[in-house]
């Protein structure tokens, strides 16, 4: 993944699934206007803790990856009033309080 994409502060949708990630990079808790991020159809079994930074975020779609259990940075958000995530491989969502 470039570290130039942690600069893009303004960016507001990033989709990268499907693209053999194994890990997350913690750049992209830089990202402070995330609203959407796609990880679907990666490797995937955990998140870094910056992704806590994207108060933002609405929509986070985690399916199809190699989580054993929910992770935990979907529950930390304080900012949204609701996260819409998809994390099972039925592709089933799920809205969160926040």
């Amino acid at each position: 993944m470039p570290r130039s994409l942690a600069v893009l502060e303004s960016l507001q949708k990033l989709d990268i699934s499907r693209n053999y990630l194994d890990v997350c990079p913690t750049s992209f808790g830089r990202l402070v206007n995330l609203l959407d991020l796609d990880l679907k159809g990666n490797q995937l079994s955990v998140l870094p803790r910056e992704l806590e930074n994207l108060n933002k975020l609405v929509n986070l779609n985690l399916s199809n990856n190699n989580f054993e259990v929910c992770p935990f940075v979907i529950f930390r958000y304080s900012i949204c009033s609701c996260i819409r995530f998809v994390f099972a491989t039925d592709r089933t969502s799920s809205i969160l309080p926040a």
